[in-house]
C-alpha cells in the first residue's frame, strides 16, 4: 500500500516547516537551510535535496531548469549517482547557489 505524501514537509533536525510536499517521493527526511549550514559533513545528495525543497521545486521542475534529467537528480539525492562538474554547475545555477560552497562535490566533507 502506498503512503500518501504529507501536506507539509518538516526539517528532520529542528522540525521547522520546509513547505508543501511537491510529490509523493518528497516525504523522505530533509533539512532546512539553517540546519544544513550547521552540518558541513552532510552528503551532496542531502544538500541538493534541501536546496531544491527550499526553493519549492519538484525534481521535474529542477530538471527543466537545469537540463539534468529528473531521474539523475533523484539518483544524486539518493547518493546512487556521481555528480560531474558540469552537472554540478547546471544544478547550482538552476538553484541560485555557488557550486563549491552550497553544493560541494562528494568527498569534500
Amino acid at each position: 500500500m502506498r503512503r500518501a505524501a504529507p501536506e507539509k514537509l518538516a526539517c528532520a533536525a529542528c522540525g521547522d516547516e520546509l513547505g508543501p510536499a511537491r510529490s509523493q517521493r518528497d516525504y523522505a527526511p530533509s533539512l532546512c537551510l539553517p540546519c544544513l549550514a550547521r552540518r558541513p559533513r552532510v552528503t551532496f545528495g542531502k544538500r541538493l535535496r534541501a536546496h531544491r525543497i527550499a526553493r519549492g521545486l519538484s525534481r521535474d521542475a529542477l530538471a527543466a531548469r537545469s537540463e539534468v534529467s529528473a531521474s539523475s537528480i533523484s539518483r544524486m539525492e539518493l547518493g546512487a549517482q556521481r555528480q560531474w562538474r558540469v552537472t554540478l554547475r547546471k544544478l547550482a545555477t538552476a538553484l541560485g547557489v555557488e557550486p563549491g560552497e552550497q553544493l560541494p562535490k562528494a568527498g569534500r566533507g
